[in-house]
This record gives C-alpha cells, sequence and structure tokens, in this order.
C-alpha cells in the first residue's frame, strides 16, 4: 500500500519539477540571449559566438535551476495535496 503512495508522491513531485525546472530555464536562456545579443548588436559578438555562447549557457544554467525546481516541486505538490485533502 505505501509502495503505490511513493510513486504517486515521486511522480507529482518530479512531473510538477520538470515543468518548473522547464519555465525557469526558458525564463534564463532568455535573459541570457539578450545580453548577448546586445553584445552582438555592439559588435563585440558575432551571430555564431552568441549561438555557442547560449549552448554552453544551457548546461550551466539547468544546474542552477535544478534544485530550485525540486523544491518547488515539493512544495507545489504537497500544497495540492493539501489543499484537495488527500
Amino acid at each position: 500500500m505505501t509502495g503505490i503512495i511513493i510513486r504517486y508522491l515521486n511522480r507529482e513531485i518530479i512531473n510538477t519539477m520538470l515543468v518548473i525546472t522547464a519555465v525557469l530555464l526558458a525564463i534564463f536562456i532568455c535573459n541570457q540571449f539578450v545580453r548577448y545579443l546586445g553584445d552582438a548588436a555592439m559588435g563585440r559578438m558575432t551571430a555564431q559566438s552568441v549561438l555557442q555562447m547560449m549552448s554552453i549557457q544551457i548546461p550551466l544554467l539547468s544546474g542552477f535551476m535544478m534544485p530550485l525546481g525540486f523544491y518547488l516541486g515539493v512544495l507545489i505538490s504537497y500544497g495540492r495535496l493539501y489543499s484537495s485533502n488527500e
């Protein structure tokens, strides 16, 4: 019986964590893209180097966003369970 509950909680937390992490990653990637695009407009970077810098930033930013996404995923999942009295 407890195995079913643990699997349910894990699925809820992981799904919520992945969605939150994806949204946070998209926000921070867009922020970095605007910053690099400004440098490219001033002539300090080429278009190809902007794409290379963005591809370098994705794993770095995802490493920062995963713990925050997990924390918020736990809070939101348990809050949802509490509000629905499960």
